[in-house]
């Protein structure tokens, strides 16, 4: 009998899926998939999941736009955290939306970076919330604190553009380094632009170089079009056709076809292939 046991034990460690896998798929978009992984994990009661499992019911990704839902299981989410948070009645035409989204910032209030993320985003998007780039800055920042890369890429952005924020570029390269360090494609090539650009920040072509390289090493296309032009030029470099053509090759291969075509007809860049 105990080995039947365990046998049934082991499938349904095989066959659950984790937060973790739900995660993943959430943030490959796939939505509806995702929904089902997090809605027997909310109803046991993980307050991740629970997020989750409200987000897709307030923005509608996963099938179904529910603010009734969306508001239960983010308070559910919230209350796990603290259980004295006070209920609010809201009234009007707008009333589901209203506590709906209370619930969702009691969320990211408590410290739930993911919360954070996403009201950063919701607010820069105007996706289900108004527009309000103040906001998104505050919660950007508050996520990018903990941590977030992509909240480090998103406000350090901002404070290079002054969007929801002063502007101030000193601090905007901190935080875009801080993403970079993590790995984060897009801000080491941004960086890499920058660093050419001569536009915002004084130029220096071997921090865009290597920040192009790192970038480039994980099959970011744009990182190796770009690297490939500095090889080009000679900027920053010693022309090489050869190195250029390299990477030429390795952006179209990643997809930007069009730009890398262009360069390789430019410069004839077969003749340097081996």
């Amino acid at each position: 009998m105990k080995r039947f046991v365990w046998i049934f034990f082991i499938v349904g460690m095989l066959f659950a899926a984790t937060l973790q896998e739900g995660v993943e798929t959430f943030e490959k978009g796939e939505f509806a998939k995702a929904q089902t992984i997090f809605a027997p994990l909310a109803e046991k009661g993980d307050p991740l999941a629970q997020f989750y499992l409200g987000l897709l019911y307030f923005t509608g990704d996963g099938g179904e736009k529910n603010l009734i839902e969306a508001g239960n299981w983010f308070e559910k989410s919230a209350r796990h955290n603290d259980p004295n948070i006070p209920e609010k009645n809201f009234k009007g035409i707008s009333a589901d939306y209203d506590r709906a989204l209370y619930w969702f910032i009691k969320i990211a209030e408590s410290g739930n970076v993911k919360a954070q993320f996403y009201l950063g985003v919701m607010y820069a998007a105007g996706r289900d919330i108004e527009i309000d780039y103040k906001k998104s800055a505050y919660w950007f920042e508050k996520a990018a604190k903990q941590g977030d890369e992509l909240s480090q890429l998103n406000v350090g952005m901002f404070y290079i553009e002054g969007n929801g924020v002063r502007k101030d570029v000193k601090k905007g390269i901190e935080w875009l380094e801080k993403a970079a360090e993590q790995g984060n494609l897009r801000a080491q090539n941004y960086l890499g632009y920058l660093y050419t650009s001569h536009e915002i920040v004084e130029q220096d072509y071997e921090k865009a170089r290597y920040w192009y390289l790192k970038a480039a090493k994980q099959e970011y296309p744009m990182a190796q079009y770009n690297l490939a032009v500095m090889y080009c030029l000679g900027k920053g470099t010693p022309r090489d056709l050869k190195v250029c053509s390299f990477w030429t090759k390795k952006a179209y291969e990643n997809g930007l076809k069009k730009q890398a075509s262009a360069l390789w007809n430019k410069y004839e860049l077969w003749k340097y292939q081996e």
